[in-house]
């Protein structure tokens, strides 16, 4: 095994997630963790990544875990419930190597390529052997404990000055905004007792995207400020974000600690629909899509790319169902209403009704005669830009709202673009 850090290969130790030195001076000694690979699964111990050598665990790393603990139990001893504001002194080097590789370790552990992509780009400004090779911005926030009363709130040792457990917690996780689209852009928040960092990395050609998302993390949190080499901000204390954190996480993430109701064993699933149901415009079958297979993030995940639509009724007429005015009106409004069913439905040029779908969206022609055979396809340039536009933003939806990794979005992306073209037997140009 090739250590992640570096061009060692051999025998490979264990790197915390969490920092060891964390856990220590946590007042719990198992801390409780779920991550992106099994979200419905909570594991009680300490997890850990099994790709870094000795050499950069006990070395460089170590140094940022010591940085980092020292810098956290200092202003523990300044902090209390009543604290307002707080000058926050920071060596930016550090503190910024520090997160990128928390950041690391946590998309390696859950196996999101596209920001262990970004990420592994910058081993070199982690390690301190280079400069950052991409756009990094780093937002903190004092998050107070507005949300809880005065009993509630002793339970907090970092606010009372005990430095032998004085982490009470230490999360991480993608975050995406919705009101703030950005998708070539890595994010996670890390969330350290009274201490929100919001960690965003983006490839250097995507400038805008990186502006998107930091003007979308000033208008969600007001009190959320930029670092800068300075080394030096004021934060003023954030009670709404502690609530939505602590009890929700509403715009971080989803509730993974919310109980799976059912689990879906199968593969594929097949899904028929009957012309009669077609010539009356019942979308019962595909409403129920929404339900059974796409109302949380577990069973978006179990359903990807595993619904085959099957059409049945047409065996006796001449001509192509995509033909049929009833056909093409049902299609265009499962489309125009529910763009997001090509993130479920299995996209396979080899699958003849998912090429039907598209055909009766983009197609001009028509006839009411059953024994018409005419198979010729005229290509409305209007409804064609419309179908690629409107699947197109279901797919950044999904990804933004349920904070997906981005390769899936590339993935589904690709893949309805091959389907599409080859439907239509155009050659896509770059």
């Amino acid at each position: 095994m090739k250590c992640a850090y570096c061009d060692f290969e051999g025998k490979m130790s264990r790197e915390h997630i969490i920092p060891k030195g964390f856990i220590e001076h946590m007042n719990f000694k198992q801390p409780t963790v779920w991550f992106d690979k099994a979200p419905t699964r909570v594991i009680n111990a300490e997890l850990t990544v099994k790709d870094v050598c000795p050499c950069c665990n006990n070395g460089e790393l170590s140094k940022l875990d010591s940085y980092a603990l020292n810098l956290i139990l200092k202003y523990n001893e300044q902090l209390s419930i009543v604290t307002k504001k707080i000058y926050f002194k920071y060596n930016y080097n550090l503190l910024i190597r520090w997160l990128m590789k928390i950041c690391y370790n946590s998309a390696r552990a859950n196996d999101a390529k596209y920001d262990i992509n970004q990420y592994e780009k910058n081993v070199d400004f982690i390690m301190d052997r280079g400069k950052t090779e991409s756009n990094i911005s780093v937002f903190a926030m004092y998050i107070g404990t507005g949300c809880l009363n005065k009993e509630l709130a002793e339970f907090c040792h970092h606010l009372k000055g005990i430095e032998n457990d004085a982490i009470d917690w230490f999360r991480i996780g993608p975050f995406k905004l919705v009101e703030s689209a950005s998708y070539y852009c890595a994010s996670r928040c890390i969330i350290i007792n009274s201490f929100a960092f919001f960690i965003l990395v983006c490839e250097e050609d995507k400038n805008h995207e990186m502006s998107n998302l930091k003007n979308g993390i000033k208008q969600r949190y007001e009190n959320a400020v930029e670092l800068t080499t300075n080394g030096k901000v004021w934060l003023k204390r954030d009670d709404k974000f502690f609530f939505e954190s602590w009890v929700s996480n509403a715009q971080l993430r989803d509730n993974f600690m919310k109980k799976r109701m059912k689990k879906n064993d199968n593969r594929y699933k097949l899904l028929t629909i009957y012309k009669k149901e077609i010539e009356a415009m019942d979308f019962t079958k595909l409403n129920d899509i929404r339900t059974k297979f796409m109302s949380n993030k577990d069973d978006l995940m179990d359903s990807y790319q595993s619904v085959i639509i099957a059409i049945d009724g047409y065996e006796n007429e001449v001509r192509e169902p995509y033909q049929h005015k009833s056909f093409q009106n049902y299609f265009r409004q499962v489309f125009d209403d529910f763009p997001e069913i090509i993130w479920v439905l299995l996209l396979d040029e080899e699958i003849i009704t998912v090429k039907m779908m598209i055909w009766a969206y983009v197609n001009d022609n028509s006839t009411d005669d059953v024994n018409n055979d005419i198979t010729e396809i005229k290509v409305n340039n209007e409804k064609s830009v419309k179908l690629l536009q409107k699947c197109f933003m279901a797919i950044n939806k999904l990804t933004n709202i349920y904070a997906f990794d981005f390769s899936k979005n590339e993935d589904l992306t690709r893949k309805f673009k091959n389907v599409y073209f080859k439907s239509l037997d155009i050659l896509e140009t770059e």
